[in-house]
């Protein structure tokens, strides 16, 4: 069941998921073991993220049909009202969902690095106020800005620690004025900045969010339960979902469909091969094992390499689908490019430390499935909910077909390189014939990345805010 709620999480992207329907038939099953099977649905239910479930039924009294139903049992309370054992034990999981009340919460320290993000910092420093957690400390570090972003935090009570050019290269820690810095060179890169509040963190589990993402308020709740639980065995580090939050403008909304965001890769439902930065978490001392992040990441990479360290070591990656923290997208086409061009130049370095991870073409290989928005990259498939009544559909599959070569080249660089070449070769043609044959394969593969936007924009799911069909046209565009 746990597994069959995270993909179902995982489908579901940024909407919330409500069990529509849990129960057990205490006239076959008893009624000890109803209320034993009804405790643990709804605990799992929202140990795994529901926001809700229902209870079938209230009463044993039912009808169907304009007649009474004598074969079955579902109530919490029989033909009488009176109440049965699932009565009580329903009112105490839901006294104490998500979590039961005795469970063990380790201290975590929250990482949050920056570099002039003084326009998005200020809701990371709100909501994690927020948290509802009972043992967490909070780390920013400032990693050379030259804009307000350490003023923002600091002024809100946190614990900054700064980078500061003092003329020397050593990481030396001091006090001024009541607050931490560290003797250093100025914005040293994201990897040196994770190190430097790794080093400083009390906690038992290191949690790292980006400047632009806040989190939701039972999110290190999540993400400890999954990394502490017993399936977990070996499990080195759990990450979440990263979700665009509305309001953010029409380009964001674009940036948050388009490819090259921050993306997990999922072995399984609760298996990850990778997690992005901006939402995960690590036991300290298996981080520290590896010797913690690798410096020569400045920009991005450092999280792909830091999870392919911690599986090479023998540990495995976990992932939450309800630890969920919402990731502003870059609002400018200039800043999705300046973005873009940065994780290339990461790509490159992984390509070199990693060339076991890459095939021949210059792509990662991996084992798991990538996932962006909720969904898969499914080329050509059509993706499906199964859905009915008193069982009339099946259950939905925690399985689907991965794309295929043919499927997946449109969206290969190496693609456009085709259509490139294609068109030079129709354009020489007008001065040597023979080169028109080009000509067709040119409009062929033109025209299947044309087709390819325009099914990718069709199949989009932006905001429906009322705005008008021209507006709404605009968007899937």
């Amino acid at each position: 069941m746990e597994s069959y709620l995270a993909q179902l999480h995982t489908i579901a992207d940024d909407r919330p998921l409500v069990m529509g329907e849990l129960g057990l038939d205490s006239l076959r099953n008893g009624q000890r073991k109803q209320a034993q099977v009804l405790d643990w649905q709804v605990r799992t239910a929202f140990a795994s993220g529901c926001a809700g479930v229902f209870v079938y039924a209230w009463t044993d009294q039912w009808y169907r049909g304009g007649a009474e139903v004598y074969d079955w049992k579902f109530g919490l309370t029989d033909r009488q009202r009176q109440p049965k054992p699932a009565l009580a034990t329903v009112s105490a999981a839901f006294e104490e969902v998500p979590f039961p009340s005795g469970m063990r919460w380790p201290k975590v320290s929250v990482i949050v690095c920056t570099h002039n993000g003084s326009r998005t910092i200020g809701d990371a420093c709100q909501t994690l106020y927020k948290l509802n957690y009972p043992s967490y400390e909070v780390i920013f570090v400032d990693d050379g800005s030259m804009d307000s972003s350490a003023m923002i935090a600091r002024q809100l009570g946190y614990r900054v620690i700064s980078t500061s050019h003092r003329g020397l290269s050593s990481a030396l820690p001091g006090k001024e004025n009541g607050h931490d810095w560290v003797i250093t060179k100025p914005n040293r890169g994201l990897s040196n900045a994770r190190n430097l509040g790794l080093a400083a963190a009390q906690g038992e589990i290191v949690a790292y969010l980006d400047d632009d993402a806040y989190p939701d308020p039972h999110w290190l709740r999540y993400l400890v339960a999954s990394l502490l639980s017993p399936r977990t065995e070996r499990c080195a580090g759990v990450g979440g979902p990263n979700i665009a939050p509305p309001g953010d403008g029409l380009i964001a909304a674009c940036v948050a469909q388009a490819p090259g965001g921050p993306i997990h890769v999922l072995l399984s439902s609760q298996k990850a091969e990778h997690i992005p930065g901006c939402n995960m978490a690590f036991r300290k001392a298996a981080l520290k094992s590896i010797g913690g992040f690798d410096p020569q990441f400045h920009v991005a990479g450092d999280d792909v390499d830091v999870c392919w360290r911690l599986q090479q070591d023998g540990w495995t990656l976990g992932f939450s689908p309800a630890a969920v923290v919402w990731h502003h997208r870059r609002n400018s086409i200039r800043t999705y490019w300046k973005q873009q061009k940065g994780y290339g130049k990461a790509e490159a370095m992984l390509e070199r430390k990693w060339p076991e991870k890459y095939n021949v073409a210059g792509h990662a290989i991996w084992l798991g499935r990538v996932y962006n928005n909720g969904a898969s990259y499914l080329g050509w498939h059509a993706r499906r909910i199964y859905h009915g009544l008193w069982g009339t559909a099946p259950f939905q599959s925690l399985y689907e077909p991965s794309p295929s070569l043919i499927e997946s080249l449109p969206s290969m660089p190496e693609w456009y390189l085709i259509i490139i070449a294609a068109g030079l070769l129709s354009l020489l043609g007008g001065a040597w014939p023979p080169l028109r044959l080009a000509l067709p394969l040119f409009g062929f593969t033109l025209a299947v990345s044309v087709g390819q936007a325009i099914r990718c924009g069709a199949g989009t799911r932006l905001s429906r805010d009322g705005s008008s069909r021209t507006r709404r046209f605009k968007h899937e565009r």
